[in-house]
């Protein structure tokens, strides 16, 4: 009996060690299952082995469902887009999904033969260059005056009380009509210039324009308009300046300024004066009389860098087309007419003439092109495309101004470089066009290169006895 006890007991242990051995076999694989099941459902996306295919082919329309944690993508996709007519100066590009945004973009554009642009070389603005004027003069306070032609002025009140920076002011009471009338002439006839060591005195054929400073204050509200003495070819006429503006007294002190073209070198007399008139008006109000406090009158007249058009002096500006099949609508420029009198006897001649050759005016190419001293590339002048004449009545002007070609002679030209000659039939001091310094790397399309020796898009050429000397 005992004997049997033994037996049945040793089979038991026997059994209970190969299930033991059994159960230690199994339970790798189910945890292993389990870790594969928990790895779809709880771990983050970023830590997937499954990758997305890396093309714009992937339905982006079908969400990925599951538990995970958000996070920025970046999709790299190809995407054309196409606009018909020009709207409004913008070219859409579609997202795929409105909470996308571009962060970057290889882009190639092309148009058509029918787009119209313009073609900016150079925007930067001649009449306020970023490096400062070649030259620029203040009046002498002491050689000026100020009087009050309509209104009552304090006594002993004058120019001298309007330094800017001083604390002084001078206080001025309305006429019974509701008017103050204010005239100052600012003096420049003994005015200097230091430059490079040397005094260079004031010289009123040079000036091409005026920087304005003015401020006042009011105890009731009043339209303000400014005059200046203008020149034409018969007299002397006040021209508004400004428009007329109410000024509102609860704000102010007001501070007027403006940046003027000596227009057709008008604007400063015989005597190297310049002679403005302050005009405070509340004739149409049922209480006319108001007091005006002067606190600060500057004027600063600057030099730029202009360029004589005349019989024997001819200047040219380079542009490059990069489109098949173009037309050449046209091309703003500032073309000065420095003297009415000469000029009712002169006119203009612009033409549009293929350069001899061509040359890439891009890139660090270009730029060693348009740096070199023997020029590549000059106007070919047996090649004339157009040419437009402008008498004394169809220009006079001293702005920037628009000059149009005849449509019908400028299209179809191809990918070339050309050139815009300006000359006249008069002796210089008539014409002038205004430009921008090329030696000075802040002006045109050369701030992605370290240093530029010109303006890559843009050359400006002065011709003379049959040479094309760098002017730009």
């Amino acid at each position: 009996m005992i004997r049997q006890k033994k037996k049945v007991k040793g089979i038991f242990l026997a059994c209970i060690l190969v299930i033991l051995i059994l159960f230690s076999n199994i339970a790798p694989y189910t945890g292993y299952n389990s870790i594969m099941n928990e790895n779809n459902s709880s771990v983050p996306f970023n830590e997937e082995r499954d990758e997305q295919p890396k093309t714009s082919a992937a339905n982006l329309t079908t969400y990925i469902t599951g538990e995970g944690v958000n996070q920025t993508v970046k999709l790299y996709m190809s995407n054309i887009s196409k606009s018909l007519d020009n709207q409004d100066g913008n070219f859409e590009i579609p997202a795929p999904a409105d909470n996308m945004y571009l962060d970057y973009g290889d882009f190639r554009f092309e148009f058509g033969n029918n787009y119209t642009t313009e073609y900016i070389i150079e925007e930067d603005s001649a009449l306020n260059p970023r490096s400062n004027y070649f030259e620029e003069y203040n009046f002498v306070r002491d050689d000026s005056y100020a009087l009050i032609e309509e209104g009552i002025g304090a006594s002993g009140g004058g120019i001298d009380d309007l330094i800017p920076g001083y604390s002084t002011f001078w206080n001025v009471s309305s006429s019974p009509n509701g008017i103050v009338n204010l005239t100052i002439c600012a003096n420049f006839s003994n005015a200097i210039q230091l430059i490079d060591g040397n005094d260079l005195p004031f010289n009123r054929s040079n000036i091409a324009g005026f920087n304005l400073d003015f401020e006042f204050k009011l105890n009731r509200s009043a339209n303000v308009t400014i005059y200046m003495k203008w020149r034409n070819i018969t007299s002397r006429i006040w021209r508004n300046i400004t428009n007329t503006i109410e000024y509102n007294y609860t704000q102010g002190p007001h501070r007027i300024e403006e940046l003027i073209i000596n227009e057709n070198l008008g604007f400063i007399n015989e005597s190297d004066c310049v002679i403005f008139q302050f005009l405070f008006d509340r004739s149409s109000e049922i209480e006319k009389n108001f007091n005006v406090t002067l606190y600060e009158f500057a004027l600063d007249a600057f030099v730029l860098l202009e360029l004589p058009i005349a019989s024997n002096s001819w200047v040219a500006l380079e542009f490059d087309l990069r489109g098949n099949n173009s037309t050449v609508n046209g091309f703003y420029a500032w073309i000065r007419t420095l003297d009415l009198d000469r000029a009712q006897y002169g006119h203009l001649n612009i033409s549009l003439y293929r350069a001899n050759s061509t040359m890439k005016t891009t890139g660090p190419t270009g730029i060693a092109n348009l740096g070199r001293v023997n020029l590549l590339i000059e106007p070919n002048l047996t090649q004339l495309i157009d040419s437009i004449i402008l008498e004394f009545d169809d220009y006079s002007g001293d702005n920037y101004t628009y000059f149009e070609f005849d449509k019908s002679k400028t299209d179809n030209l191809n990918r070339y470089n050309y050139y815009i000659v300006v000359t006249s039939n008069v002796s210089s001091g008539v014409y002038s066009l205004v430009t921008l310094p090329s030696r000075i790397w802040d002006y045109g399309d050369t701030d992605d290169y370290f240093w530029s020796s010109a303006d890559p898009f843009y050359w400006l050429l002065q011709y003379g006895y049959r040479l094309w000397p760098d002017k730009r």
